[in-house]
């Protein structure tokens, strides 16, 4: 079984080594009027502090069309390129999980979603009021604030994971979430050993392994 593991890893990365640059986001919405700059606007208002103006859309979207019989968008996104420009300017942004922050309703305490995606909640006491963000699988605290303080989850979201340069370094996980990862990190990585169903890697990304860890658990 072991092997069979491991071979199956290996065809995958030979034969995958390099995913599409292009994330694949479908969004419910009942309206039918909305455009690619609609949603390119969302993306910079809503999930980074940039004040970037996108002049060529097309450099970033594609195959953007609206089903009309699901009431649903789909469009493809270049985050590749968005993160590259977001990253060489110094900005802070979240593009994890598009599918569920473009959402209308994501950025709302306790918003109930016709998905997976994960919800915000609030808990306070005497002091302060903490925020956290949940699915089914776990709960995480990721911002404290005094009891005067506004709560802004659009700010919250774009800014509470650090933005480093990319680097290299060896990352441990289980075989079972190889292909979530690859997608995460639109390629798939070098395979360093495989031991007891785990296996160590060979990444380079922005994000630490403990914040890649976090955002694998929301998917």
């Amino acid at each position: 079984m072991k092997y069979f593991f491991i071979f199956t890893l290996i065809f995958s990365f030979l034969l995958n080594k390099n995913l599409s640059a292009f994330y694949e986001v479908s969004i419910k919405n009942t309206n039918h009027q909305l455009t690619q700059e609609y949603f390119a606007n969302k993306i910079i208002n809503n999930l980074t502090d940039s004040s970037f103006k996108i002049n060529d859309i097309e450099d970033y979207f594609t195959n953007f069309f609206f089903d009309n019989t699901v009431k649903e968008y789909h469009f493809e996104v270049n985050l590749k390129l968005l993160e590259e420009k977001f990253n060489s300017e110094g900005n802070n942004f979240n593009l994890s999980l598009l599918n569920c922050s473009l959402l209308d309703n994501f950025f709302e305490l306790r918003a109930k979603h016709n998905n997976n995606c994960p919800i915000f909640f609030e808990v306070s006491n005497s002091k302060h009021r903490y925020i956290y963000i949940k699915n089914k699988n776990a709960s995480f605290r990721i911002k404290k604030l005094n009891l005067d303080q506004e709560i802004n989850l659009q700010n919250i979201w774009s800014n509470f994971l650090p933005i480093k340069k990319n680097f290299k370094r060896k990352y441990l996980l289980s075989y079972l979430d190889y292909d979530k990862l690859a997608i995460f990190l639109d390629t798939y990585p070098k395979i360093k050993s495989f031991e007891k169903g785990h296996i160590e890697l060979e990444i380079e990304h922005y994000y630490s392994n403990e914040q890649i860890n976090f955002l694998l658990s929301l998917l």
